[in-house]
């Protein structure tokens, strides 16, 4: 073991770093939303920091070669990712508040979580180099393997963390093993220095990992639930809502709001306004026969659906079987035999299906204010229409404004829209005066060349019938394609000012 022993460092430590790298988005994500800002900080700050670490180590490494410098560098990594675990709420609500611009907030959250450990795990390989060195003549084939095993244990790290890790233990006690391994790691490496202070640590890792896992147990009894996925963290929390005061369970993957809100004393009463826009597919559509509903998250809208429609079908496409899991057990989901659902990307779905339907609805985020980019573009609005039958209707729900900077990917997308189909026609759900007000818009297209009626003799209908949008709506955006989709871009300005409303309303509170 002892020949082997710095290959199997490096080996370690290099898995170590990709485990950190992909978990981050997972610390990040709940805080910042699941989006391209939070991976270009993470790849870019992680490299700069082993870039940094790959300097310092070999300086210190022609200095003071010695194993039991190494094991006080590993030890000091691991010290840092237990303090990424210990403290990562704390430094991330402060960040969040603190900075508006989304861009910068990533930075400098990553920066000071990740670049420590990010520093000192990069010092490991040149260190590792300097003391396996026997010989300028063997220089070269001990740098490239050394370096080449610790690329491999990059890879077994990727592909360990993205398969397995992260959906089978949660993002806290994951960290928390890292930390607990690298503290093993540098008692193998050295021993013979602070035994007693290394185990101690071992030990107090071990220990906070068993209380957090008790933690969650006890908050998932209170109502908080804390879960992994294979795409993204969900949480799951009961809370009180004021406004109509009754108790509310939601389904988030990021601080802004609900992929899906219930009440908790009926499940079956919509929460959000928006949802019940949907059922406007029955007045476009009189004769339903079939339906698609892109995103399925709580399946609040498939189930009124059904309530409404007990003879028609409706395919459900939802990537993430999690959500489709906590669906059944917190939100009321159940068998249903009118009900199918697709675990896989509606883009592939879109692509590869031979089905038409008379509606499609689609509810589909990455986070809360952020669609899938694949399904934003031209190419998907046109698979869209190949899906719907000649008189099939597609309902789509944005959060945004109408105008101003807030409103720039909504034009953008009604932009696209009104590529594809014939007809497209905007309905503002709470507002339909004030362009600049920040709600739910639902986009109505249809594929026939006939005018879609905005008179019903249904009551309920006809009060969402009137929140039609007739004012002239800015051609300033461009039609979003495969090639061009800066959706993270577009909703930018939005974001930020959101969270600086946040940030005055909890100053008021």
């Amino acid at each position: 073991m002892k020949r082997y022993l710095l290959e199997f460092t490096v080996f370690t430590t290099g898995a170590v770093v990709m485990i950190l790298e992909l978990s981050g988005s997972r610390v990040l994500g709940p805080y910042f939303g699941n989006s391209v800002y939070i991976w270009t900080s993470l790849i870019g700050i992680i490299l700069g920091s082993l870039s940094i670490g790959y300097w310092w180590g070999g300086r210190l490494a022609d200095k003071h070669p010695s194993f039991k410098f190494l094991s006080m560098i590993i030890l000091g990594a691991a010290v840092c990712v237990g303090l990424i675990t210990i403290g990562k709420e704390v430094v991330l609500q402060f960040i969040k508040q603190s900075i508006w611009d989304m861009r910068i907030a990533a930075v400098v959250a990553t920066t000071v979580l990740f670049a420590p450990p990010g520093i000192l795990l990069g010092m490991v390989s040149p260190y590792a180099v300097r003391l396996k060195m026997s010989g300028v003549k063997t220089s070269g084939q001990t740098v490239g393997n050394l370096y080449a095993i610790s690329t491999v244990g990059s890879i077994v790290g990727t592909f360990l963390t993205g398969f397995l890790l992260l959906a089978l233990m949660g993002i806290t006690k994951l960290l928390f093993a890292l930390a607990l391994l690298l503290v093993l790691l540098s008692l193998v490496v050295y021993s013979g220095q602070y035994r007693a202070a290394k185990i101690g640590l071992a030990l107090m890792f071990s220990a906070a990992a068993i209380v957090s896992h008790q933690k969650s147990l006890a908050r998932a009894h209170n109502g908080f639930i804390d879960v992994d996925s294979d795409y993204s963290r969900i949480w799951v929390v009961d809370g009180f809502d004021p406004r109509v005061r009754r108790m509310t369970r939601s389904m988030m993957t990021d601080p802004y709001g609900g992929q899906s809100v219930v009440f908790i004393d009926d499940l079956d009463d919509l929460y959000a306004d928006y949802m019940r826009f949907y059922r406007l597919a029955n007045h476009f559509n009189t004769n339903m026969r079939r339906a698609l509903t892109i995103g399925g998250a709580g399946y609040a809208q498939p189930r009124d659906f059904l309530r409404l429609n007990p003879n028609a079908k409706l395919d459900v496409v939802e990537i993430d079987p999690k959500f489709t899991q906590l669906a059944k057990k917190y939100f009321g989901l159940k068998e249903h035999p009118n009900l199918t659902i697709y675990h896989e990307d509606a883009r592939t779905y879109l692509d590869r299906t031979t089905q038409r339907y008379d509606a499609v609805i689609v509810d589909a985020f990455q986070s809360t204010f952020t669609p899938p980019f694949q399904l934003s573009t031209v190419e998907a609005v046109r698979l869209y229409a190949n899906v719907l039958s000649e008189d099939g209707v597609l309902l789509l729900n944005m959060v945004s404004s109408i105008e101003g900077d807030t409103g720039k990917f909504f034009r953008a997308q009604l932009a696209t829209y009104k590529k594809v189909f014939p007809q497209v026609h905007v309905l503002a759900v709470m507002d339909k005066e004030n362009s600049h007000a920040w709600q739910s818009l639902l986009l109505v297209a249809s594929k026939s060349d006939k005018n879609l009626s905005f008179t019903s003799e249904n009551p309920e209908y006809q009060r969402y019938l009137n929140q039609i949008w007739n004012a002239q709506v800015t051609d300033d955006m461009p039609i979003l394609t495969d090639d061009y989709v800066p959706v993270e871009h577009l909703l930018l300005d939005a974001v930020a000012s959101l969270e600086r409303e946040r940030v005055k309303t909890r100053a008021r509170e």
